[in-house]
């Protein structure tokens, strides 16, 4: 993926959450506006989709897939190796559920403790939510879209309904994966409050979080670790080979960051 075509992305994810606050604000051009840059973006994936078709596009979907399931490989080796013999897992998905990672996530955790899965029913939710705000009939349809689009371009699981699934979870667990994006307004979640909260695990840490937020995190032991991109451009040039190893491939792409090193990354 070029530079433009993530600067691209990066500008329609800024112009929707723009647009969506200013229409929480009230301000009838705040949804117009969110829906032409979640256009813009779909546009953007559209054109990006096309290119990678036109060319070696078996190679390329591959070799993607590959390093994501490294990606959810890492972390199941993370997990396995240092939360004991028999960690209790609570992992929440990629909201358009990624069966790359979880697929890499389940075969490294596989006979290592307990592994619960929860997955945000996003529609239920925003008809729950288009119901109560009395929504009109007629704008129905286009509200869930958009509201739809946002949570599966940001990658967020809204902070009640993360609060809803966390509290069906009996007890504290040990490890809490979150493969989607921590909400913006993540100190609303009910765990954060907790002495006893379960240890954080953020694979899609730069979604929504800035550099501060993460390295203030893991300072204050809100995070136990996270994950960011590897912004090396040598390792992102050589991507012709993906290596077996779990860990080498995951360290082409990604970084993980912890307490002890957060400030050589962030």
């Amino acid at each position: 993926m070029n530079v433009m075509i993530i600067l691209l992305i990066l500008v329609s994810m800024v112009g929707m959450i723009f647009g969506l606050k200013k229409h929480k604000e009230g301000l009838e051009w705040g949804r117009p506006l969110t829906i032409a840059f979640l256009l813009l973006g779909v546009l953007v994936m559209v054109l990006q989709f096309r290119a990678v078709l036109s060319g070696g596009a078996r190679e390329r979907i591959q070799r993607e897939t590959s390093f994501r399931e490294a990606l959810g490989g890492r972390i199941g080796q993370i997990v396995a190796s240092e939360f004991g013999s028999n960690p209790r897992v609570v992992v929440i998905p990629d909201v358009g559920w990624d069966s790359a990672v979880m697929d890499g996530f389940m075969s490294a955790v596989r006979g290592t403790g307990t592994v619960e899965v929860l997955e945000p029913d996003l529609e239920a939710y925003f008809r729950e939510r288009m119901r109560a705000e009395n929504i009109p009939a007629d704008e129905e349809e286009l509200w869930l879209e958009h509201e739809l689009g946002f949570a599966y371009v940001s990658k967020q699981v809204p902070v009640d309904l993360m609060n809803d699934l966390l509290r069906r979870v009996e007890g504290t667990p040990d490890v809490l994966v979150l493969f989607s994006a921590l909400p913006i307004n993540y100190r609303a979640l009910h765990i954060m409050g907790q002495t006893d909260r379960p240890r954080i695990i953020l694979a899609s840490a730069e979604e929504m979080l800035e550099p501060e937020q993460l390295a203030s995190g893991l300072e204050r032991g809100l995070f136990y670790g996270v994950v960011i991109h590897n912004d090396d451009p040598e390792g992102w040039r050589d991507d012709t080979r993906v290596p077996r190893d779990v860990a080498e491939a995951f360290a082409k792409r990604y970084i993980w960051v912890t307490r002890e090193n957060y400030r050589q990354h962030l």
